[in-house]
């Protein structure tokens, strides 16, 4: 035993290393998003939990072996922390305490590590012995506890919501809970879930068990605990509105209780930094692109320079410098330079990346780049892709893995293979988008173009999905305008509409626009479907004047856009036409989006799930029509 516990003292001390820079980090990223911080913590568990020792010249662990092992075999208690000052003052007084004028016997070292070895295990046996009984109490309590639905329960015993359980986390309600604040508190338990939080906050205290005597570690537990909840904070609340944000904070303090719970169990949704939380929540705003991958990169700095041990100098002078020779071999030829970024070839880009996503046999999906991409002139122009696999696991039950969000930095040529998380159920759908982006002010970003693919089961496995940009012709017929759409997957539904005297439609460079006497009035945009599954739309009423999510969700969702006043004009058992205002945010002019105005224009929409996955939005200035007007163009419409 006193052999693993000098291993756990010289882990500690090196992991302390760490912990100190990570403090640092997190405190000059304090403006990045949350899950940065929990990855740094995550590097820490790595450094405790690594078996072996990696040797680097990068590397800033000043030593790998602070105790030597032969502390074990002697009188010995000289330290080696790589810190010559301090080693000279310690071992100085060690020497002057211990040896000046006393014999003292040879085992007196071993003794002694013996005796702090049954300290530790001792420590390590109460904190999980404290972490079974409190786990013991907390199911006792919760034995009478009532199923809500799916992974929800109610319980009079408890004071606020959390997460209970490793394999199959359940989610715990008090019946004080307010009915206004359960889908906030529901939302942030789930992505507790999402983010597998139920699993590391048991990891970290079972680190925390075995290096309890360490107490940069516990500061290092309880801002991990801190850092939990507001990256899942962020998680929840950067899909709501301002309004959104005010109730998710009323719900916060409502479930505060003052007190704590257990420091290993469970994720308690009001026990930890409301005050912090409420005003993170209520101040969040979008980090930039530049900011997060700076962060990353300093989180992959860190990971260099303090997972890995310095090098042993006894393995003699080269191993210190095998990496400037690995590094000096012949000269790498240079790449070719890449083309300027246009729409063309950005487009081509698109449908080139699109055309290669692929369902493995082996539960895996891949997609390619191509080994040059365009690049913008002016730096503000970026490839950002997301990609997301949508399972069921019941009739009408559904769950979505994010796989890639928006993830940018490609650089060409990257063949991405991911996994897919088949434990969620049977794989229903995949989608892949690719846009390129451009940033016009800090966290404001304009789509300088995009497609999207969208599969369906059942898959072909192992062969790329193939891929064709949708399109549209213009042609006229008597009064009528008639939009002729080819889809993806070869389709060609028709839009007809009889336009006022004098407005037309007209091809522009980016889209379909809307004229009136050669002057621009409006557009036409076509925009995939929120869902394709066939039962969530099947569970539409196109006759009801209420928004249906389930197909307008690509555009509703958004912070800064979104649709009003949604009224129907005409329907058919699987579609509809509609007039609504198309309000949004003006942020390219600077400032943030809490003081940005809101503006409107009016517009229709339509969509019929039996012809095509895709609903078409005609935009129109404001005043051009009056209402009246709007409706009787609307009810001019059909898609077949």
């Amino acid at each position: 035993m006193n052999e693993l516990f000098l291993k756990v003292l010289n882990t500690s001390i090196s992991a302390s290393w760490l912990v100190l820079a990570v403090l640092i980090l997190r405190f000059l990223l304090r403006r990045v998003p949350k899950w940065i911080s929990v990855l740094l913590w995550g590097l820490v568990a790595v450094r405790l939990l690594l078996p072996f020792s990696i040797q680097s010249v990068l590397s800033l662990i000043p030593s790998a072996e602070t105790l030597p092992g032969e502390i074990l075999s002697g009188p010995s208690f000289d330290i080696h922390t790589g810190i010559t000052p301090v080693d000279q003052q310690v071992n100085g007084y060690l020497a002057d305490r211990y040896f000046e004028g006393v014999t003292v016997p040879a085992s007196s070292g071993a003794e002694r590590m013996t005796l702090l070895a049954f300290v530790w295990a001792a420590g390590t046996a109460a904190m999980l012995l404290y972490a079974a009984v409190s786990c013991w109490r907390l199911r006792r309590t919760l034995c009478t506890a009532i199923p809500l639905r799916d992974n929800l329960y109610q319980s009079e015993g408890i004071a606020s919501p959390f997460v209970l359980g490793i394999v199959r986390p359940k989610i715990y309600l008090p019946f004080h809970l307010a009915q206004e604040a359960l889908p906030y508190v529901t939302a942030h338990e789930q992505a507790h879930i999402q983010r597998k939080d139920h699993w590391w906050k048991p990891l970290g205290f079972l680190l925390l068990a075995v290096h309890w005597f360490n107490p940069l570690l516990w500061l290092a537990y309880t801002l991990l605990c801190r850092d939990i909840e507001l990256a899942c904070d962020e998680r929840v609340i950067r899909g709501l509105s301002h309004a959104g944000r005010a109730a998710y904070t009323q719900a916060l303090v409502a479930c505060s209780t003052g007190r704590r719970t257990s420091i290993a169990w469970p994720l308690t949704f009001g026990e930890v930094g409301v005050k912090e939380r409420v005003r993170s929540v209520m101040y969040y705003k979008k980090p930039g692109f530049w900011l997060v991958a700076a962060s990353l990169a300093a989180c992959a700095a860190a990971a260099v320079c303090f997972l890995t041990d310095p090098v042993d100098s006894s393995t003699g002078p080269d191993a210190a410098t095998s990496a400037q020779t690995m590094a000096s071999g012949a000269e790498v030829p240079q790449p070719e330079a890449p083309p300027a970024l246009t729409r063309q070839n950005a487009e081509e880009t698109i449908a080139q990346i699109l055309a290669t996503l692929t369902i493995h046999s082996d539960h895996t999906v891949s997609f390619s780049l191509p080994q040059i991409l365009p690049v913008a002139e002016d730096g503000k122009t970026e490839l950002a892709i997301s990609l997301n696999a949508t399972f069921s696991d019941a009739p009408g039950s559904f769950s979505v893995q994010e796989l890639l969000d928006s993830e940018s930095g490609w650089q060409g040529g990257e063949q991405p293979r991911l996994s897919l998380d088949t434990g969620k159920g049977e794989l229903t759908d995949v989608f892949l988008g690719v846009f390129y982006l451009t940033e016009v002010d800090t966290n404001a970003y304009d789509i300088y173009a995009k497609g999207s693919v969208e599969l369906h089961a059942p898959f072909p496995c192992d062969t790329p999905a193939g891929y064709t940009a949708p399109s549209v012709q213009l042609s006229q017929t008597a009064e009528t305008t008639l939009l002729h759409y080819t889809l993806p997957d070869g389709s060609t539904p028709v839009l007809s509409v009889q336009l006022p005297q004098s407005v037309t439609i007209a091809e522009g460079e980016e889209q379909l626009l809307i004229t009136r006497n050669g002057e621009t009035v409006g557009t036409v945009t076509l925009y995939p479907f929120g869902t394709a599954d066939a039962q969530s739309l099947q569970e539409i009423d196109p006759a009801q004047d209420a928004l249906p999510m389930s197909v307008f969700s690509t555009v509703a969702l958004s912070n800064h856009v979104g649709y009003e006043g949604y009224r129907v004009c005409s329907h058919n058992a699987t579609g509809a036409v509609a007039t609504a205002e198309f309000v949004w945010q003006g942020l390219s002019s600077g400032g943030s989006a809490a003081s940005a105005a809101w503006q409107t224009q009016d517009c229709i929409l339509v969509y019929d799930w039996s012809v095509m996955p895709y609903f078409v939005e005609l935009q129109l200035d404001p005043g051009l029509l009056s209402q009246t007007e709007l409706t009787a163009l609307a009810r001019t419409i059909t898609l077949a």
